[in-house]
């Protein structure tokens, strides 16, 4: 198995075609990032790029892994922004004065199933 953040440093190389790069967006070190690579392709038993002096390019696997890398990535976001919609939820105090008529026909409606948290 591997570490979320050598999966981040992956990203950050291929996106910007060096370690440097990389380290310049992720803010961290650039010998760091190419111990993240290094621990990530000995964890996926593959070499994902190829290094030279104007920078890395990816191997024929890291081009197919980058799409997957990029998939995990999506849902992380996904997730940080459902637990963030959770975090926010419904709180306070909302009050609403009605006629009868108009809370029954409108406003209970417009509640929907939320409305059973709510005191009429």
């Amino acid at each position: 198995m591997f570490d979320w953040n050598d999966l981040k440093a992956f990203l950050a190389v291929a996106r910007g075609g060096s370690t440097l790069a990389a380290s310049k967006t992720l803010k961290i070190n650039q010998t760091t990032v190419a111990r993240r690579i290094e621990a990530l392709e000995a964890s996926v038993g593959l070499k994902l790029f190829e290094r030279g002096q104007t920078g890395s390019r990816l191997t024929e696997a890291g081009e197919d892994l980058l799409a997957e890398a990029e998939r995990m990535e999506a849902a992380a976001e996904a997730f940080g922004s459902r637990a963030s919609a959770h975090q926010r939820g419904l709180a306070g105090t909302l009050k609403v004065t009605s006629t009868e008529i108009l809370a029954n026909l409108a406003i209970t409606p417009a509640l929907g199933n939320s409305g059973s948290c709510f005191r009429m």
